[in-house]
Order: C-alpha cells, then sequence, then structure tokens
C-alpha cells in the first residue's frame, strides 16, 4: 500500500498530489516539469512538503500534523535517479557492497544472484566509466536492491539512452517485474514503458494528479489519436503467419508468429487505420472487422476523431468531416470498425 498527500513547492512550482494504490507496480505518467520527480524526490525524504503525509505500507514517513519526518536512510527505499550516480571509485560489486553498508546489511549472500539475474556478473570488477549507460542504469538498479528496500522508485530509467541501452534496461525491467515481489513507483512520459511495466498508472499535470487507472484504459483516453489494446495470443497460424489474440472477448489477428499462447501483449492502433462501415458485407481483405458504437466525436484540425466503444474496449477512429456526414456519425450510431492486420503493433517491449 502505498499513500501519498503532499503539497509541495520547487521555486514558483506548486504541486497538490494524492496517490494512493494497492498495486505492486503503480506508474506516474506526465510530461517534463509536471512534477513526477518532486513526488520521488519527497517520497524518498530528499524533500520536505509543506503538508500532507506519505505512508508506505505500515511505514509513515511524513506526516505533517503528527511532526512526523523520518531521514532517506530511515526509510528503505531505493532510488533509481536519471543521472548515473554511481561512486566513481568503486567497481560494480562494491557499489552494491556499500548499498548493503549503508542498510546495515553485513551478508553479501544475495550479492552474486543480483549480479546474475542482471547481467553483471562479468562486470563487476569494472568502474563506472568502463560501463555503457545500459550497464550503468542496470548496476543502479542492482545497487538499489541490495539495500533490501520496501519500495523502489524508478525514475525515467530509459531516459537519454541508445536503442541497444535501453533494450537492455527494458529486460532489467522485465526481470525485476517477474521475479522480485517488491512494490516499485516508475515515473515515465513514454506510454510504452508504462504499459510494459504497470499495473496502474497515474497521470500528472502541472502538479495534480488528473486521470488514474489500468495503464490501457488511461492512456487509451489520452492517447489523443492512438488506441492502446492489452491482448493474450490465443493462437498461432504459421500458414498464414498470424497470431489470433482477444481482446476482451473479441478475436483479432495480427502478423507475430512467433509469439506464443498465452502471451499477454500491449498493442498500439492509430486512428488512422481504423475505417468506419454503415454498411458491411463480411467480405473484406483486412482481416479484423468488429461491431462499434460511437461514443462521441470531437472537431480536430480539419478531421473528426470518434470515440468508439467496442466489446474489448474503447478506440478511437479519424475521418474526413465528409466521411463522418456521409455515414450519419453521431452519439449512439452503430458501426463496423475495420482493421488490418498489419496495423495492430506492438507497444512497449518486455513482453
Amino acid at each position: 500500500m502505498i499513500e501519498v498527500e503532499a503539497e509541495l513547492e520547487r521555486g514558483d512550482f506548486r504541486a497538490a498530489i494524492a496517490i494512493s494504490s494497492r498495486n505492486r507496480r503503480a506508474a506516474i505518467f506526465g510530461r517534463s516539469g509536471a512534477g513526477k520527480t518532486t513526488i520521488l524526490d519527497a517520497i524518498a525524504g530528499l524533500r520536505t512538503p509543506r503538508a500532507g503525509r506519505i505512508r508506505v505500507g505500515d511505514h509513515v514517513l511524513f506526516d505533517s500534523r503528527e511532526g512526523i519526518d523520518r531521514p532517506p536512510r530511515q526509510r528503505r527505499i531505493g532510488y533509481v535517479r536519471q543521472a548515473a550516480d554511481l561512486f566513481p571509485r568503486r567497481d560494480v560489486a562494491e557499489q552494491l557492497a556499500f548499498a548493503r553498508g549503508s542498510r546495515g546489511i553485513s551478508s553479501s549472500s544475495g550479492d552474486a544472484a543480483l549480479l546474475d539475474a542482471f547481467g553483471l556478473m562479468a562486470l563487476s570488477k569494472r568502474l563506472p566509466d568502463e560501463l555503457s549507460g545500459g550497464q550503468i542504469r542496470r548496476v543502479q538498479i542492482a545497487r538499489s536492491l541490495a539495500s533490501r528496500p520496501e519500495l523502489l522508485l524508478l525514475d525515467e530509467p530509459l531516459a537519454n539512452l541508445d536503442a541497444g541501452s535501453r533494450a537492455e534496461v527494458l529486460a532489467a525491467l522485465a526481470r525485476l517485474r517477474e521475479d522480485f515481489d517488491l512494490a516499485t513507483i516508475l515515473v515515465s512520459h513514454q506510454p510504452e514503458e508504462i504499459l510494459a511495466f504497470a499495473e496502474e498508472v497515474f497521470v500528472l499535470e502541472d502538479g495534480r494528479v488528473v486521470d488514474a487507472g489500468d495503464p490501457d484504459e488511461v492512456l487509451s483516453r489520452r492517447g489523443g489519436t492512438r488506441t492502446y489494446l492489452r491482448v493474450a495470443v490465443e493462437s498461432v497460424d504459421s500458414s498464414e503467419g498470424t497470431v489470433l489474440v482477444r481482446w476482451g472477448p473479441l478475436a483479432l489477428r495480427l502478423p507475430l508468429p512467433a509469439a506464443r499462447p498465452g502471451t499477454v501483449l500491449h498493442l498500439a492502433l492509430e486512428a488512422a487505420d481504423v475505417l468506419l462501415a454503415a454498411e458491411f458485407s463480411g467480405r473484406i481483405s483486412a482481416r479484423n472487422a468488429f461491431a462499434v458504437r460511437v461514443h462521441s466525436i470531437e472537431e480536430r484540425a480539419g478531421e473528426r476523431l470518434v470515440q468508439l466503444d467496442a466489446e474489448g474496449g474503447r478506440l478511437v477512429a479519424s475521418v474526413t468531416p465528409g466521411a463522418a456526414h456521409e455515414l450519419e456519425i453521431a452519439p449512439g450510431v452503430r458501426l463496423t470498425a475495420i482493421v488490418k492486420a498489419a496495423a495492430l503493433r506492438p507497444a512497449g517491449g518486455l513482453e
């Protein structure tokens, strides 16, 4: 259980945050300057709120009314920051040993398992300036876990990394998600990172939480012209080179022949790739066609964004004003949505 109710200041910036989550993997999503890192700093004890209460599990870390403000060393929190904050004269193994020692943990029995879990065993004697960006981030994660935290904070772990390093860190996050039963808060402005890791997301704008809930649903609501779908692979059709997936009760096909049955995937679908039909014969080259009902219409820069309710969830389509008129699109109207298999693309990188 994580609860944050805090009034925060940073220069002229003001924030009033209210977050409560029982999920093990929560995320905070928002643009730069929204206050994401400020929240993490307050949870870690590096920034003192003007007022409020912060609780992790059974431990109250800050309570302005009760006069409680535990120093960082007493908070049992691991913090992986954007900056490469490794000790320059300590090798990888020594980074972990220092983290343990700072928490009074003398036994090194878990260090080898952490080095192995994050692919660092062969790098254990290297200094930070001998490591790549992705390797540094993996060391930061392993070092945080070596201190045996109650909560792990990840501040934009993929920021400023090249494609190869991002792949390394995504793999590390997958291990973290699968092998460590640890409460974690991930901060990011990239929807794909949130989808790949989090069970719940809080959207931050100008120091306020403006939306929260299931990552696919929340990010779809705020995605503009993009819909995110969480699907489960049901079967593979090797002759056609496609897989059959389930989005709620709906069956969809997409070209991912290497996917395994039972795998959960996050997909992205652009509004321009959703075709709408008022009358549909059922015979078409596109592999996916299903019934939808118009929820709402938004005018935007010469187009109409149509919010649609399907059995699997909400999605958005983009049509011209002329097409909207011809199809008589209005709230409550029933249509058929048509989507090519290739238009459903993987989003996120942990599956």
